[in-house]
């Protein structure tokens, strides 16, 4: 196998910005993003995929973003209808995190365009062509993963 011919980084690389451009092109992303800004998009979709209770710790833990950061994104997600901060029976100080109707709605048309979009990537792949794929992206992944460890070592500094 030539390696000039098959080079990783550089295939990932143009594939993630095409699926990226495939994502940014679809209206009801574009909707979702005007509505919410793509980092509220996402903790909208944490909170309505839990199974559970969710607070603002959770978010901060989460998506390893800072109290003051997390506070400011609620109080902009309540400032627009989508989120209420519900207090909790014992502790006062404590508040849940519940989805609004409008929020809910809009969740709902990212998941649809989610599921088209991920239908649209898989048109043609076999079940066993993408389990092949996804164990090999796997691996390359953990490889990175490990390859970041051994370059933080400081040895050759």
């Amino acid at each position: 196998m030539n390696y000039a011919e098959y080079q990783i980084g550089p295939e990932i690389c143009k594939l993630a910005h095409t699926i990226r451009r495939m994502i940014e092109s679809s209206q009801r992303h574009k909707y979702i993003d005007n509505v919410l800004g793509s980092t509220n998009g996402w903790v909208i979709g944490y909170i309505a995929r839990s199974s559970g209770d969710i607070y603002q710790k959770d978010l901060e833990k989460q998506f390893s973003i800072r109290r003051s950061s997390v506070s400011k994104m609620l109080s902009s997600l309540e400032e627009k209808g989508l989120v209420i901060r519900e207090s909790v029976k014992g502790d006062a100080r404590l508040k849940k995190l519940v989805l609004t109707d409008k929020a809910l709605k809009i969740h709902a048309i990212a998941e649809e365009d989610r599921a088209e979009q991920e239908n649209a990537l898989r048109r043609g792949v076999s079940d066993e062509e993408l389990s092949a794929f996804m164990s090999v992206l796997r691996k390359i992944g953990q490889n990175a993963l490990e390859q970041t460890k051994r370059e933080g070592d400081n040895t050759y500094l």
